[in-house]
């Protein structure tokens, strides 16, 4: 039972990542699509942002785990966000006990349900959204960089499959993937966008290729792209 409903957990919360975006071209959001928090900081910070010009939203933050324990507050919890108004959300580590050679990966959520406008045809209706970022906690003196870590990604067939390998401490996430210039079916939906750190995932390969050249996108710190290319 521990298993469905963790494996439930986890698909409703990548679903919430897909639909999150819808919030940016609504005018609310955050200011980062993800957040790293460096061992030893104090805290960290993210932006909640309403840019809709009449519409105020009450704010829930706070950080889910699908592994790990969460070790994190977040201040303030609950909130109230004026149109065309920021508010800036902390997060404190509240313990060291998390792994020292790898990252561990956490969600914050800023759930945002939108006021009453009595001016509006839906007024007394109020559909609220969850916005859903990864938060990475990155331990001090990992022995590369998240950045060489995108690189050296290693690359074998098992049948027809393409397994693709992390020896790294890095959690890697793709914007896209292609074999011998064909792209492969790699999505948040289908749980293939990210290899954990120290270990491996398997695509299927195009119909014939069993040799070739792979080129991957990946998302770095920023939410910026990099583009790599390797023969297997």
């Amino acid at each position: 039972m521990i298993k469905i409903t963790n494996r439930i957990r986890k698909i409703f919360v990548i679903l919430l990542m897909i639909i999150s975006p819808l919030a940016y071209s609504k005018g609310v959001g955050l200011n980062a699509t993800r957040i790293i928090y460096p061992e030893g900081e104090n805290s960290v910070g993210v932006i909640v942002r309403n840019e809709e010009p009449k519409v105020n939203y009450l704010v829930q933050a706070y950080i889910s785990s699908d592994e790990n324990p969460v070790v994190f507050q977040v201040t303030p919890p609950l909130f109230r966000i004026n149109s065309l108004s920021r508010h800036e959300v902390k997060i404190y580590a509240m313990s060291n006990s998390l792994p020292k050679d790898r990252e561990s990966i956490f969600y914050f959520h800023a759930k945002m349900i939108p006021g009453q406008n009595n001016n509006s045809d839906t007024a007394g209706l109020s559909v609220g959204f969850d916005n859903v970022i990864k938060l990475f906690y990155r331990p001090k003196n990992l022995p590369m960089t998240s950045e060489d870590a995108q690189k050296k990604l290693k690359f074998s067939v098992e049948g027809k499959q393409l397994k693709v390998v992390n020896n790294s401490p890095y959690y890697i996430n793709f914007a896209g993937f292609s074999v011998n210039n064909i792209k492969l079916d790699v999505s948040l939906a289908n749980n293939n966008a990210m290899i954990a750190p120290y270990s491996s995932i398997k695509y299927a390969l195009p119909t014939g290729v069993n040799k070739g050249s792979v080129q991957w996108r990946t998302i770095d710190d920023l939410g910026g792209f990099n583009e790599h290319k390797a023969t297997f």
